[in-house]
């Protein structure tokens, strides 16, 4: 950890496991941070950061649109 500090509760792949999940899956942050057992709102500021430094490297990363085989009701 570069900033020195406390050791983050994820790891790096990890937390782009995470915003994957966020992303792609069309999971709510509360879910994903209560199965990797962190707070919700750590979890929203460290996938931000993922996203951006993603985005910056060139990496595109869209939302898969929902079929009707993908709704619940």
């Amino acid at each position: 950890h570069a900033k020195g500090g406390r050791k983050p509760k994820l790891s790096l792949e990890d937390l782009l496991m995470a915003t994957l999940q966020y992303v792609r899956e069309y999971r709510t942050y509360e879910q994903i941070a209560a199965d990797f057992g962190i707070h919700e709102s750590n979890l929203i500021r460290r996938s931000r950061w993922v996203e951006v430094t993603l985005v910056q490297s060139g990496v595109t990363i869209s939302r898969t649109p929902l079929s009707s085989e993908d709704t619940v009701m």
